[in-house]
């Protein structure tokens, strides 16, 4: 296959594969640039937040006032159960009748 590297198509063209280079250097910098720009607005968040909390130490009101929102990154390790509450509380009919019952069979 003598024809193959004459074909513009070919992997192993040289301006394939500096083409390729090139893109892949362009995509890193790319990729730099938005983790700068995510650290930079953390940053700005931290500070902004740190702020807000300095200024309600230094005027002594109550940290109710404010939504201070936690910055923190993390992810939570469990799922949100949000029937946590009935799921604890049991079925309170269900208890009355089993106390009655006990009530019964000891009379």
């Amino acid at each position: 296959m003598n024809i193959l590297p004459k074909k513009s198509w070919h992997v192993r063209n040289k301006d394939n594969v500096a083409r390729v280079r090139r893109d892949e250097a362009e995509a890193e910098v790319q990729r730099q640039k938005r983790e700068a720009r995510v650290l930079l607005a953390e940053q700005e968040a931290r500070t902004e937040f740190l702020r807000k909390k300095a200024r309600l130490s230094d005027a002594g009101g109550d940290k109710s006032d404010l939504d201070l929102v936690s910055l923190d990154s993390k992810k939570p390790s469990g799922h949100l159960n949000l029937f946590q509450g009935l799921q604890e509380g049991g079925n309170k009919e269900y208890e009355e009748e089993k106390k009655q019952e006990k009530v019964m069979v000891e009379n």
